[in-house]
């Protein structure tokens, strides 16, 4: 699992640059002509109500082999311009371009557990997340409200989750599998254990007991943490 800081104390994580700023990875490169012109002909083909199938993504871009399109639309899914949503193609729409010295790129990730309270300092909706830490399949940023894993995760970190179902769990997870899970309303994170054959959240606060993973709703997999130094 991936660990991301912010340089600077009391840096908001809300502002794309903040986050993306932290990141130790190699910047995200621009689209070139060729995959901008797959970005258009997608959009072309969802607005005319037509499947952007690689052959006729192929066919609106003159490419010369439909193995062409195969590479410059996996390109653009790892930059976070393009996704699958039920195995059809569609162009990410809230991608941002972050204009800093990394030339990074972030997408608006919706927070999963957002404050309601006038106190909290943290009310966003939505949080900039660089691309590179984005995997496949789709993901919410969880805010860590309790102690039950300190000292791994803190109060107030961002946790990027991908979402999974239960089905999807491993049968032998390793010791560090963290996952997010909704109990009674609030939204946790936890290391996940088999014990007995059955799947529990278990704590690194010995205050905190553990909890059946069937007693919880799993809101997926936790692949990367946001705080601040």
């Amino acid at each position: 699992m991936t660990f991301v800081t912010t340089d600077t104390p009391g840096a908001d994580t809300s502002d794309p640059a903040a986050v993306s700023s932290a990141v130790p990875s190699t910047p995200t490169r621009e689209p070139s002509a060729k995959e901008r012109e797959i970005l258009a002909a997608v959009k072309e083909a969802r607005h005319d109500g037509r499947v952007p199938t690689v052959r006729a993504l192929a066919a609106m871009t003159g490419a010369a082999s439909t193995s062409t399109i195969q590479r410059r639309i996996s390109a653009l899914i790892d930059l976070g311009l393009l996704r699958r949503v039920n195995g059809v193609l569609e162009v990410v729409e809230d991608a941002v371009t972050v204009d800093n010295s990394h030339g990074l790129q972030a997408l608006q990730i919706k927070v999963f557990n957002p404050s309601e309270s006038d106190d909290d300092e943290r009310h966003d909706t939505a949080i900039a997340v660089p691309s590179q830490l984005l995997g496949h399949g789709d993901h919410v940023v969880v805010v860590v409200r309790d102690d039950g894993m300190t000292p791994d995760f803190r109060l107030g970190d961002l946790v990027l989750v991908q979402q999974l179902s239960a089905a999807d769990l491993p049968d032998d997870p390793p010791e560090t599998y963290f996952v997010a899970a909704t109990v009674g309303g609030t939204t946790i994170v936890r290391t996940l254990a088999k014990i007995g054959g059955k799947p529990w959240l278990m704590a690194s606060n010995p205050a905190h007991s553990p909890i059946n993973l069937d007693d919880a709703f799993l809101v997926g997999r936790a692949v990367s943490v946001m705080r601040h130094l």
